[in-house]
């Protein structure tokens, strides 16, 4: 939908201490955001913040509180991945090319009858545990550091303004459909095996021959952080028009941008 952004937000008080009014900013979001359906509020005691996500049009959305008593930080989605903080597009030309979102393990649930395939494709990846889903179906675990990029555009909900308030798990369950990954960084021979490997996704509409990795059995490929779900590629079996569901969930806790990862140092001190 055109002019129309996600925005995952979380709002810190400038003073640790302080305790904002959840409920206050949620209902002036809902006000002033010109909103794609519903807000997802998360109350993070843990880290004394409040995390918001939502959907509206040319990323409307006001908290209704004296910016001068809060630091916000914002991931949006939309065209393409951005970083905002207090307002500002932190838009380093240094960047370029830069993934900011990391991965701990790759996730990987196929055909059991192609197990010997899936072998030779990740024959150089340390393959931690071989599972059994089930008669038919196998499942790879793969140790592997990384970081990877992909965008977090995605409706929230059905229902018209609508305030969820959200547990941890709840607030964090991968969205969307389109969310392409759209590159993987570990090293450069394993980070060139994995993009070819998430190419076979996007051509496999051109492959007549059906020979691609999707036609292999393939039933899903994960990126988890923290055995935590952050990108997705599932079968979306019976519908021919869209036969994968691409989804994310990029989040604080897998977050590597530098004035990010400085910012939350220095509120642990």
């Amino acid at each position: 939908m055109g002019n129309y952004y996600t925005r995952i937000v979380r709002v810190y008080p400038k003073i640790d201490k302080t305790i904002l009014n959840k409920n206050e900013i949620s209902e002036n979001i809902v006000k002033t955001a010109l909103l794609d359906e519903e807000l997802n509020v998360f109350d993070n005691k843990e880290n004394n913040c409040i995390d918001f996500i939502w959907r509206s049009k040319r990323a409307g959305g006001k908290l209704g509180i004296d910016s001068s008593l809060v630091d916000v930080w914002e991931i949006r989605g939309g065209d393409y991945t951005k970083m905002f903080f207090n307002g500002i597009l932190l838009n380093n030309p240094k960047y370029n090319g830069f993934f900011f979102f990391k991965f701990d393990e790759i996730e990987i649930v196929f055909e059991k009858d192609k197990i010997d395939k899936f072998q030779e494709i990740f024959y150089q990846f340390d393959i931690e545990k071989k599972i059994l889903v089930d008669k038919k179906q196998c499942c790879f675990i793969v140790n592997i550091s990384g970081t990877y990029s992909a965008d977090n555009d995605y409706e929230i909900g059905i229902d018209e303004n609508k305030i969820n308030n959200l547990s941890k798990d709840e607030f964090l369950k991968l969205k969307g459909t389109d969310n392409f990954i759209e590159g993987i960084f570990v090293n450069k021979y394993k980070a060139q095996n994995l993009s070819n490997f998430l190419s076979k996704f996007y051509q496999f509409e051109t492959d007549e021959e059906k020979t691609t990795i999707p036609y292999l059995g393939m039933q899903h490929f994960q990126l988890n952080f923290k055995k935590r779900p952050v990108a997705k590629i599932s079968r979306n079996n019976g519908n021919g028009w869209q036969p994968w569901i691409y989804e994310t969930m990029n989040w604080w806790d897998n977050c590597i941008l530098p004035e990010w990862i400085e910012y939350k140092n220095n509120r642990t001190k």
